[in-house]
């Protein structure tokens, strides 16, 4: 369908913003450090001391073990780590033994499956290799990115920056939620789950997503890959589904949904709630697609006898 076309179309995004005033960023407990400075817990976007603690290659566990962790800024040892693995409760977590220390804000270590992507690309762009604005580490705000001025109104704004754009599945899911919206832009090389901000016109990137994403209530939904969706599929041969929620401190990772074969992605943009999520599950690996509800937070999945919901909205309970 055209929701799904991959190519970039150049849709402008408008946003009719109130009284057309010109708001002033402001300097607070919500503003999110620009990439390249160091955050600070006071900041709504931070990297969190711990999130990732490596062990070096001469320390040694009781059992007298070496335990080699390896950068996860490499494809080839994201590869190699043989993700996804189990915890200790048989949960599904890219944290790997002895390597990775769980955190309140990313306790699966989700981050581990594009720490790779993020780190080359905003290499690129800080190298003058690509004039795509990238930040670093996700989540970050792009500090040059700013919305673009249209000539035919001084209310709207044309939300494609910084070599990014819009294509008709950001533009089918495109959600405004208060002062923020929930969105995915695309650039010729890779997709970006972003939350705008309107009032202090920033770029947040939440993490690297797929096709299609839903957002309510400060958390946004979306699939994601250890590959490259812009190479061969062999490249993102597992996929998952994650929740990002918007704390005080940064955004908590989890991942919602998984299938057997760590193969499912979105046939349709979620349908979400602030209660209830409805996810429209595509599994790769079979074909069949099918509708999934759970209550927020709790992500038991119940089936519709639906294959698709193509339109809806989720209101309380309802």
């Amino acid at each position: 369908m055209a929701w799904q076309a991959r190519g970039v179309w150049g849709i402008l995004l408008l946003l009719l913003l109130a009284a057309c005033t010109t708001h002033t960023a402001k300097t607070d407990a919500d503003t999110v450090i620009p990439d390249g400075d160091v955050p600070t817990v006071d900041d709504a976007v931070e990297t969190e001391a711990d999130d990732f603690i490596f062990v070096e290659a001469d320390e040694l566990l009781p059992d007298g073990d070496i335990v080699v962790c390896l950068s996860m800024k490499s494809y080839e040892n994201v590869k190699a780590a043989g993700f996804p693995l189990k915890d200790g409760n048989g949960k599904i977590t890219f944290c790997r033994p002895g390597c990775d220390t769980p955190t309140e804000n990313d306790p699966q270590c989700a981050r581990n499956l594009w720490e790779w992507i993020n780190w080359s690309k905003y290499q690129e762009y800080q190298n003058g290799q690509s004039t795509i604005d990238e930040c670093y580490p996700w989540p970050c705000q792009h500090k040059s990115m700013k919305a673009l001025s249209v000539s035919y109104s001084e209310c709207d704004k044309d939300l494609g920056s910084g070599g990014y754009s819009a294509s008709m599945p950001a533009l089918y899911d495109l959600k405004i939620l208060g002062n923020e919206i929930g969105i995915v832009l695309s650039n010729i090389k890779y997709r970006s789950t972003m939350v705008y901000d309107i009032e202090k016109d920033s770029y947040v990137t939440v993490g690297y997503g797929g096709h299609a994403s839903g957002f309510a209530s400060g958390r946004i939904y979306f699939y994601t890959t250890s590959g490259d969706y812009e190479e061969s599929s062999d490249s993102y041969t597992y996929t998952y589904i994650l929740s990002a929620k918007k704390t005080a401190t940064s955004y908590r990772y989890e991942v919602i949904y998984d299938d057997e074969q760590h193969q499912a992605n979105f046939s349709r943009p979620p349908l979400v709630g602030d209660k209830w999520v409805v996810l429209n599950v595509n599994h790769r690996a079979t074909g069949a697609t099918e509708v999934l509800y759970s209550k927020v937070d709790e992500w038991i999945w119940h089936p519709f006898k639906y294959g698709k919901v193509y339109e809806g909205n989720v209101v309380d309970n309802r």
